[in-house]
């Protein structure tokens, strides 16, 4: 496979015996035949400006993120990673997830549950299937914990709890309560009856 970092370098992932390795544009081995998998992550970020190359590789069934150069960003201890729209790296390990930046930062230390990032570095914490949203420090912005919750728009999240309905901002302050049996989005106006 051929991984273009530019329009004129090009990565190489070499295969051999099912175990994959990496080669950089001047030919000098990054990685060696020795993982079972590896995938290049977006060279772009969410505003099209260019962002170095990483590559998520998965050694002996965890998973890890390297630089161009085979420099380890985030080591190969986690089970799952994905980059998310805010160009964040979620890795989870067990039960747990954190939020790191591309270059191996902790952005949210790891918790219990699934975390996912949103705009403004809110993020929502789900843990046995209670929510609940937490900032890039890994507080709680409040007490309130939600049965469920769902973005209704870039700028909304609609709350339950106790089959009754609130709204949250992206800055993940409370608008109000769920306290309605329903929430309706009429061409991005919401109203609650």
């Amino acid at each position: 496979d051929i991984i273009h970092s530019d329009d004129t370098h090009a990565y190489f992932i070499t295969t051999l015996n099912d175990k994959k390795g990496l080669i950089a544009p001047d030919k000098t081995e990054v990685l060696p035949l020795a993982y079972d998998d590896i995938s290049a992550l977006r060279v772009y970020n969410r505003f099209r400006e260019r962002i170095p190359i990483r590559f998520q590789a998965t050694l002996n069934g965890k998973t890890g993120i390297i630089d161009s150069i085979g420099g380890i960003i985030l080591p190969f201890e986690f089970d799952y990673i994905k980059m998310n729209y805010e160009d964040n790296l979620e890795a989870t390990k067990g039960d747990e997830t954190g939020v790191y930046d591309f270059y191996g930062k902790v952005l949210v230390e790891p918790r219990r549950g699934a975390l996912r990032a949103y705009p403004n570095n809110v993020f929502v914490n789900n843990y046995k299937g209670v929510y609940a949203f937490v900032d890039s420090t890994n507080e709680y912005l409040d007490t309130f914990r939600y049965d469920y919750l769902s973005q209704l728009s870039s700028n909304f999240f609609e709350t339950k709890k106790h089959n009754l309905y609130g709204m949250r901002d992206s800055l993940g302050q409370n608008l109000f309560e769920p306290k309605y049996s329903k929430i309706k989005d009429y061409n991005g106006v919401f109203g609650a009856a």
